[in-house]
């Protein structure tokens, strides 16, 4: 299993593996990858290390928004390959995908205290393949993923040594998975 950490803390999903809780891309700072050789502190594991640290207010009022979409259908080459969708189903030619954000970050009290928030929005469209002969079933099942992620994190510098944060992650994630998967 790989060790997956949020600013230095665990988030492992220890049933299955994997990241317990998926951190939004508007509100990561730097993500490190140690492969081997890294120190003890890391530990948990024979394998690698993927550090996510997050972002922080600071004493200027800034943030972003955005809209990513992929449109499908319309404008996707068609493709020899078999498509799946996350949970294997059969999907065909066409995948849509929207995907809309903001974070805003800065000071409650310069130099000391500072807010940051994100909210994304990610909603994937599909249709999943239904084929079964021996029941007379063959066509399409509309599908849909989605999902909302949000934090809003407070960090507080006691002196020169000493800071504190505190942070506090909201998601939900809904993938369907018709069709049998």
């Amino acid at each position: 299993f790989t060790q997956y950490l949020v600013d230095g803390l665990d988030n492992n999903e220890n049933f299955l593996g994997g990241p317990k809780f998926p951190i939004s891309v508007g509100s990561i700072a730097d993500v490190s990858v140690l492969a081997a050789s890294y120190s003890a502190q890391y530990g948990r594991t024979g394998n690698g290390v993927i550090n996510v640290t997050t972002r922080s207010g600071t004493n200027d009022w800034q943030g972003e928004a955005f809209y990513l979409t992929r449109p499908g259908a319309g404008i996707d080459a068609s493709s020899p390959f078999a498509q799946r969708d996350l949970s294997g189903n059969a999907v065909r030619d066409g995948f849509r995908r929207d995907q809309i954000g903001f974070s805003i970050g800065g000071p409650i009290a310069t130099d000391r205290t500072f807010v940051f928030a994100n909210l994304e929005l990610t909603e994937d469209a599909k249709d999943n393949l239904l084929n079964a002969p021996e029941l007379g079933a063959l066509g399409t099942v509309p599908g849909e993923n989605r999902t909302l992620l949000g934090t809003v994190k407070l960090d507080h510098t006691l002196n020169d040594d000493w800071r504190l944060a505190f942070r506090v992650n909201r998601g939900d994630v809904d993938i369907e998975r018709q069709g049998g998967g």
